[in-house]
């Protein structure tokens, strides 16, 4: 067992058993072990997820939640699968934000 200290100083220690995450703190870290990156507001990470969403090859769906580990906002996999109807939402959405975000 090896013990990594999170890159965001958040105090959290992940454990690697056998080359694997420790299930304790999955929701903190991807697969591969880095730290998942951290939003100050729910509505960053949301933007973030509609950008995601938008890409063409994209399966699932991302969503965005408040870590219980760090109490800031990450994006994670839903693991619901995404229909063209809803990647044609998210392309039109996320052109909406982007839109916004130069204007102001």
């Amino acid at each position: 067992m090896r013990l990594l200290n999170c890159s965001h100083q958040c105090n959290t220690v992940m454990k690697i058993i056998d080359n694997k995450l420790c299930r304790e703190n999955k929701s903190h870290f991807k697969l591969n072990g880095d730290a998942k990156t951290k939003f100050n507001t729910e509505a960053e990470a949301v933007v973030k997820c509609y950008e995601i969403n938008s890409i063409v090859n994209r399966e699932y769906k991302m969503v965005a939640y408040k870590c219980p580990v760090c109490n800031y906002w990450h994006i994670g996999n839903s693991k619901k699968r995404l229909s063209l109807e809803e990647k044609e939402k998210f392309v039109i959405k996320y052109k909406e934000i982007r839109i916004k975000l130069k204007v102001w």
